[in-house]
């Protein structure tokens, strides 16, 4: 099996999330997707070609321990045990002690009963099963439903996570994982990370339309590789306007699964920068 480095992690993961933005967002035009740098893709269409640079708009996760590190590393070992285990990404959100114990005082006892083995052992071996049900019945996607209340289906969480995505691979990727964090619904913190992006990524459109003469190019942002790092994007998204050259601008909330619009104006039209509401 490929093992593939940071820099190959990194662009297949890209053209994951370019694929899936295109799938959802029906003005993406068809074509063939080729890889390249500044920007990192080409879409070779019928009717001409664009560029698509992409980045990322995601919550910052808390410092993830190191007892929850050794959890997600233990588990990815005992899921490639098997020879016939197919390559999956996997990312993984831990809830805090204390949500657990509140929302599932039953499975919070049985974490923590040291007679019955470790709590990291028991994390582990409740994430490979997860994971290796759900890749079995090729059964992929980002799965909230946690304990609260007795009620059992396939996708309900282990306890003692917050959410678990995933999703088909070609190749063996490292499990990731992030903490619990509430979100904000404070709506000026994505304005002025959406402008801070868009800006810093508008300084380089020079060097992308110098790379892929006479074709436009779009800015694809997305919001997280899983609802533990996704972003809240409220409705008056539709009212804001950035300052941009790109020819277009879109972000994708995986968590939402829909590519929002993001309306951008010349910035030699005012004096300045800033975004306008």
């Amino acid at each position: 099996m490929e093992v593939l480095s940071k820099e190959q992690s990194k662009k297949l993961r890209e053209r994951q999330i370019l694929e899936r933005a295109r799938a959802i967002y029906p003005e993406f035009p068809p074509g063939l997707i080729t890889p390249s740098e500044c920007p990192d893709f080409c879409i070779e269409g019928d009717s001409g070609s664009i560029g698509i640079e992409i980045t990322s708009l995601f919550r910052l996760p808390m410092n993830t321990p190191a007892h929850h590190k050794q959890v997600v590393s233990l588990a990815e070992g005992k899921f490639y045990e098997s020879a016939m285990a197919p390559p999956v990404f996997v990312n993984i959100g831990f809830l805090s002690d204390e949500q657990c114990e509140r929302e599932n005082q039953k499975g919070w006892r049985w974490l923590i009963d040291k007679n019955s083995g470790s709590k990291k052992d028991k994390l582990a071996n409740s994430l490979t099963d997860f994971v290796r049900r759900h890749a079995a019945a090729e059964r992929f996607g980002t799965f909230s439903d946690r304990e609260m209340d007795g009620q059992l289906h396939a996708d309900t969480l282990p306890t003692g996570f917050e959410v678990i995505h995933v999703s088909a691979s070609q190749v063996r990727a490292p499990w990731q994982c992030g903490e619990s964090a509430n979100m904000s619904l404070d709506t000026s913190h994505l304005l002025v990370d959406l402008h801070g992006i868009i800006t810093k990524k508008n300084e380089k459109l020079r060097n992308y339309r110098a790379n892929a003469v006479g074709i436009p190019i779009w800015l694809l942002i997305y919001s997280g590789l899983s609802l533990c790092e996704s972003v809240w994007v409220p409705p008056s998204i539709g009212v804001w306007r950035f300052p941009s050259d790109f020819d277009r601008v879109l972000l994708l909330s995986i968590e939402r699964s829909r590519v929002f619009e993001i309306a951008t104006f010349n910035p030699a039209e005012i004096q300045g920068t800033g975004t306008q509401i």
